[in-house]
Parts: C-alpha cells; sequence; structure tokens
C-alpha cells in the first residue's frame, strides 16, 4: 500500500512506466532521506500538487520530475564521492555555461549541482514542507528570529544532518547575494569541515542608472573572476575547459533562454492566461541551474510545455476566464505556491516573475568576442545583479512587454538587502510604469512566519481593487 503512493507521486510528476519501474526503489530511498513520509507523499498527490500545479499537462508534470530526478541524484551524493565521482556545487548565479561544459566533458566522472535551491522547490513546491533542513539551524547559529535566506539555511541544514558530503569544491558568488560566501565560510569555521570553497565577487559600485554591461573594464573584471573561479576549479578536479567549450554551452544556453522567452511570450499574451505564474516561475528557475542529470530532458520538458500552451491558446482555456487581472511580480514565490493559488481564488492571474522572465535584451548579441566577457555582459543583464536604477531600467522593458496590469513587490523579508531594495523599487516603478504597484512582506522560501490567514484580507483587497480598476479602465 505504501509503496503504491510513492508510484503514483511517479506517475503524476511524469515518469513513464519503465522509468517508474526503474526509479521507484530509489525514490523511495531518498524520500526518507529527505524527510518525507508516505503520509507525505498522499498529501502531495492526492491534495498538495492538484491544487497547485496543472497536472493536465505533461509539460509540467515533466518539469516536476525533473527536479524531482535532480533531487533523488543529491541524496546519492556520498555514494557518488565515495566511488572517485568529483562533486561541484553552484550558488547564485550558478553559471550554467560554464557547468554544463563541465558535464559534458566530465560526464558520469563529474557532479554539478546546486542542492540549496533544488532542496527548497521540490520541498516546499511540491510537498509543502520548505523548512525540513532550515529548521535544523534555527536552534544553532541562525536561529528564527534573524533574518536570512533560507537557501543558504538549507545548504548548512543539509550539511548538517549529513544528507549532503563537502563537495570537492562549491563555486561561491556575492554578486547577487551577499550572504552565500559567508554561510560558506560558516560551514567551515561552525562544523570544522573540508568544505572547499572558491569565492567570487562583484562590488556593487558603478553610478545609478549605469548600462552596467557596457563599462568594459566592469565586464573584463567579472570575466576575470569567471576565468579565476573556472581555473581554481580545473586545479581540484583536473577538468579542463576550452573556450571553445565555452562558446559551444554558451549556444545551448542561449537556446534555452530564448525558449523561455517564447514560453513566457505566449503565456502572458494570451487572453485567457494558459499558465500561472509558479508554473512559468518553475520553469524560468532552470536557466540558473547546472542540472547534474542533463538539459536534455530539461529541455525536452519545455518544449512538451509549449506545444501544450500553444494548444491551450488555440482553445482559448486558461486557469481563469478571460479578461481576468494580471499580476506581474518580481519573484513569485511557487515554493509557497498557496500564494498565486490564492490570488487565482479571487480571480487574479499572477503572471510573471521579472528575476525569470528573459528579455529581449538579454537574447541580443553582446558588442563583446570573448566567452567570459560574453558571459559576464550577460550577468550585467539581468534584475538583481545590477545597481538598482538600472535594475529599474531592465523591469520596466519587461512590463512593457509582457502587459501587466499591477505589479506586486515583496516576499524578501528575511533579505537586509533585497527587502529595502524592493520597498525602493516598488515607487519608482509606480512612477514610471503610471500602473498600480502592491508590496507584500513574506518569505518566497518558507511560510512559517505567516500563513493564508495573515495574508487573505490583503490578498482580497488587492484582487478587489484590480479587479474594479480594470472594470474601470
Amino acid at each position: 500500500m505504501q509503496e503504491s503512493i510513492y508510484k503514483e507521486f511517479l506517475q503524476l510528476a511524469g515518469f513513464d512506466q519503465e522509468e517508474i519501474a526503474t526509479c521507484l526503489p530509489e525514490w523511495i530511498v531518498a524520500a526518507k532521506k529527505l524527510g518525507l513520509t508516505a503520509e507525505d507523499m498522499h498529501y502531495a498527490v492526492r491534495e498538495w500538487l492538484p491544487k497547485h500545479w496543472n497536472l493536465e499537462l505533461a509539460g509540467i508534470r515533466k518539469c516536476i520530475g525533473l527536479y524531482i530526478r535532480e533531487v533523488m541524484e543529491i541524496t546519492k551524493l556520498h555514494q557518488h564521492k565515495q566511488n572517485g565521482i568529483k562533486v561541484i556545487f553552484g550558488s547564485l548565479p550558478a553559471l550554467p555555461f560554464i557547468f554544463q561544459a563541465i558535464k559534458r566533458i566530465g560526464g558520469n566522472e563529474v557532479f554539478v549541482s546546486y542542492p540549496d535551491i533544488c532542496l527548497v522547490t521540490v520541498l516546499g513546491s511540491f510537498f509543502h514542507k520548505p523548512s525540513v533542513f532550515i529548521e535544523k539551524v534555527d536552534s544553532c547559529t541562525i536561529h528564527a528570529g534573524c533574518s536570512h535566506c533560507g537557501l543558504v539555511k538549507t545548504r548548512l541544514g543539509a550539511k548538517m544532518t549529513q544528507l549532503i558530503p563537502s563537495p570537492d569544491v562549491i563555486w561561491s558568488w556575492g554578486i547577487a547575494c551577499n550572504e552565500a560566501p559567508k554561510m560558506d565560510e560558516l560551514i567551515n569555521c561552525y562544523l570544522n569541515t573540508d568544505w572547499n570553497a572558491v569565492f567570487s565577487s562583484v562590488p556593487h559600485d558603478t553610478y545609478l542608472g549605469e548600462v552596467e554591461e557596457e563599462n568594459e573594464e566592469r565586464c573584463a573584471y567579472i570575466a576575470a573572476q569567471i576565468r579565476d573561479g573556472q581555473k581554481q576549479i580545473e586545479k581540484v578536479t583536473g577538468i579542463v575547459v576550452s573556450e571553445e567549450q565555452i562558446r559551444s554551452s554558451l549556444e545551448f544556453v542561449d537556446r534555452f533562454m530564448r525558449k523561455v522567452h517564447y514560453l513566457h511570450d505566449l503565456a502572458c499574451h494570451a487572453d485567457p492566461q494558459p499558465l500561472s505564474g509558479n508554473e512559468l516561475s518553475l520553469i524560468g528557475q532552470m536557466m540558473t541551474l547546472p542540472f547534474n542529470t542533463g538539459f536534455a530532458y530539461v529541455e525536452e520538458a519545455l518544449d512538451l510545455t509549449i506545444k501544450e500552451v500553444e494548444m491551450l491558446i488555440a482553445q482559448k482555456k486558461g486557469s481563469l476566464p478571460a479578461g481576468a487581472p494580471r499580476l506581474g511580480c518580481y519573484f513569485i514565490p511557487f515554493c509557497v505556491p498557496w500564494v498565486e493559488r490564492m490570488f487565482r481564488e479571487n480571480g487574479v492571474n499572477l503572471s510573471f516573475s521579472t528575476f525569470y522572465a528573459a528579455t529581449r535584451k538579454l537574447m541580443k548579441p553582446t558588442k563583446y568576442q570573448d566567452p567570459y566577457e560574453i558571459m559576464a555582459a550577460k550577468m550585467l543583464r539581468m534584475p538583481g545583479i545590477v545597481n538598482i536604477a538600472y535594475e529599474l531600467d531592465l523591469t520596466f522593458e519587461i512590463i512593457k512587454e509582457l502587459h501587466p496590469d499591477a505589479m506586486l513587490q515583496g516576499f524578501y523579508n528575511f533579505d537586509r538587502w533585497m527587502g529595502v531594495h524592493h520597498r525602493i523599487t516598488t515607487k519608482g516603478m509606480e512612477e514610471e510604469m503610471k500602473i498600480p504597484h502592491f508590496y507584500i512582506e513574506g518569505n518566497m522560501w518558507d511560510d512559517r512566519a505567516y500563513r493564508t490567514e495573515d495574508l487573505k484580507t490583503r490578498v482580497e483587497s488587492i484582487s478587489h481593487f484590480l479587479k474594479m480598476n480594470k472594470m474601470i479602465s
């Protein structure tokens, strides 16, 4: 009886019968390591997944499945290390250009992953248990009263519980999340472990409004940081990546980004909206992950989703009736997917995340020829990486492209930097774009500090305003 519910979960996650026969025993073992029980599987299959994800779409089921595959592999990391496989972790931004090149060359002799974000995504988005590993660190150095990112807390918790071993090397960036390198140092100090980290960072010292990717000195500096990080990883792993292999990886990731952009273009211009913001953001996140299981399955899931969305548009089908208001968001909290569901139940689509909406500008070729400078320039076209005024300009471009009725900021109250950042940008966007902007306190990774009852009135008020505003306009 218990085994059947694990099997049913894999079926919902897009595994075919042959894959289930192979993966079922591994999934049962992996689930136990993740702190998931048969009751959790039952809850996910019967209630949580159907409420928050469109399981009628095979592409979305496959998207869920690819995260499950990745987490299953993460639970085998101790065994992989014992077998001599080199383990490389990343942190935001986990440059897929480099990691996929390393994986292509190293094959089964290397394991690349961003375990924190995979664990939080699977546990929060699909089981409503995002804090399985976060809770482990609340009682030690990083208690619940302090504001810390759920990703870095998950990394520490996963190491404290021995779910993951120390990697051969982790490439730790401080450009998007300045807490990531600090956490890697804390893991070494607090756990007295051999947590080997390569640190890369870039000071946020540009002029407000400067178009950073056009600053050749800045691009050269970031390119040097990428080169240096790659060289340090080569020394540890023995896996040498050539410039030609980097170019090939750039072309592949560019193609993937174009497909993500096309999917956003389809979903956000169709009426009714065929995909939820949760689903678009879950897919957009794939652009930032070094999947050890490879991008072939990821691209297959994306292609299938695009095909199904085109069919839904032709049939004029959506999660809400045509004309429903659309609310863009800096980062839709898809690891706390009931937020999107609550808006949907009030007749409003959470439409897209600006953090994951690949813009037309991101798709354009850069002026650089060196592959490392191309990577640097692409990084500097992404919101969240650049100075706040230029980020506003990038966000304006996204809003003009995707045409939301309003924008929603927030869900970063754990972040000393981004939390303040959101309060500032909310006013700037409203003044420039002339559409309503709203702000909600919350945590996009972990909902223990707030529940549906806490947000009910806020969501209802925003939704009522948007529907009335649309009727008037």
